[in-house]
């Protein structure tokens, strides 16, 4: 009988400080910070030490620094408020705060969690007092170091600010504190070494046609309803039967319940002409014939799952009295079921392959958004675009349309 192998220590990083650590027998042995030279030089002595035999429990090497194991104590009255006891506190605030009509967190909470991460790795038991200006740079230059671009920067740190001014709000946090980190000046476009990204620009109504035959049904009719209407991923995903008011055959409205702006008491309206209606009426129908309700999406990924396994049996050479009949080889009770509902995310996804088989640039639903805008902007104005999309102002729409360069083309090629 062969005897087992000696298991061998591991490192990792320790999310809170972002030193190297390795839990051997009990205890957290810490060796730096991670990714250092140094760091891995103590990590290789002391798997050194391990592995020939030799005692660390009683006294750990000198290059490491040991550590319990068991979670820290609470934090008493006196103690001061740290960078991790403020984030716990506001994400609290934020999960109670950012709900939708349902009662669920909107994704602002998910935005805000991704922003503060690195902050809350970094500098975790830095207490909120002792951090100013001078630590929000280089948690800046941190940012800027694994290759984020600038605006994104810009909007971590100003998540910073935000979690900070509402410390203050609660009187948790000194306002001496937010006053000195908001003397630290956003990034200049080509001044701050960070990455830029390119505008987002319409999606190419020749890419979009290329896809298509690469995405099953609900996903095609998804873009397609998306181009023509204009209306949001969000929107688009969310649609259900109850939602689109068909009394006039000739108008058909759209009204989510659920819409970016629905917290400001905004009503969204998206009208449905010809082209929308010839890509809705026979969902609809199937929808109906499915038995399906008023408040179920009309767009689902079973849906897609079922086209796609309808195709593979249509394609299957064995006749079915050999081999697997259809179905027999597929789990009764899959872990994982095909969704009733599309995500953004899924959405996205699913156009994304279907560009890299089309083999053509890959572009995102929301720029399906752009190119209705570009349209609408150049057949009736700004402000009529600015109505389709349900912006509150113009400036938002000129960030979608870019009709204006082609209009400027057009008067150049007749009267330049």
């Amino acid at each position: 009988m062969s005897r087992p192998k000696k298991r061998v220590p591991t490192l990792s990083r320790h999310k809170a400080t972002g030193r190297a650590r390795c839990h051997w027998r009990g205890k957290d042995y810490y060796f730096g910070q991670y990714g250092t030279a140094e760091a891995d030089r103590a990590f290789r002595k002391f798997v050194a030490e391990v592995m020939s035999g030799e005692e660390v429990d009683a006294a750990p090497p000198p290059a490491c620094e040991v550590r319990p194991a068991a979670r820290r104590p609470p934090a008493g009255p006196d103690d001061p408020l740290t960078v991790s006891g403020l984030l716990l506190r506001f994400k609290e605030w934020a999960e109670g705060y950012y709900i939708d009509s349902d009662g669920k967190p909107t994704q602002t909470v998910d935005n805000l969690r991704l922003s503060l991460r690195l902050w809350r790795e970094r500098y975790g038991p830095t207490p909120v007092a002792d951090f100013g200006p001078v630590r929000l740079s280089e948690l800046r230059d941190a940012m800027i170091a694994v290759g984020l671009a600038r605006k994104t920067i810009n909007a971590r740190i100003g998540a910073v600010n935000r979690a900070v001014k509402w410390g203050v709000s609660r009187e948790l946090v000194d306002p001496a504190v937010l006053a000195k980190l908001q003397t630290l000046e956003p990034l200049k476009k080509g001044r701050s070494g960070a990455k830029e990204t390119a505008p987002v620009r319409p999606a190419p109504d020749e890419h979009l046609e290329a896809a298509l035959p690469y995405l099953r049904g609900p996903v095609a009719a998804m873009a397609r309803l998306q181009r023509y209407s204009g209306a949001r991923p969000g929107e688009i995903c969310g649609l259900t039967p109850r939602e689109i008011d068909r009394s006039n055959p000739e108008d058909w409205r759209y009204v989510p319940a659920k819409h970016k702006t629905a917290h400001r008491n905004k009503i969204r309206v998206v009208c449905f002409g010809p082209r929308c209606r010839a890509v809705l009426a026979p969902i609809l129908a199937a929808h109906e014939a499915k038995g399906r309700g008023e408040d179920d999406p009309l767009f689902q990924p079973r849906d897609a799952t079922a086209e796609m396994l309808a195709a593979k049996r249509a394609a299957r050479k064995t006749p079915d009295s050999c081999g697997n009949r259809p179905g027999t080889n597929r789990k009764a009770s899959p872990k994982r079921k095909p969704g009733t509902k599309y995500s953004t995310g899924s959405y996205r996804q699913a156009i994304q392959r279907a560009c890299e088989k089309a083999t053509v640039d890959r572009w995102s639903p929301n720029r399906l958004r752009h190119t209705a805008a570009t349209e609408v902007q150049a057949k009736f104005g700004l402000s009529t675009a600015r109505d389709v999309l349900g912006h509150g102002s113009t400036s938002t729409t000129e960030i979608y349309a870019h009709a204006a360069a082609e209009i400027a083309a057009r008067v150049a090629a007749d009267i330049g």
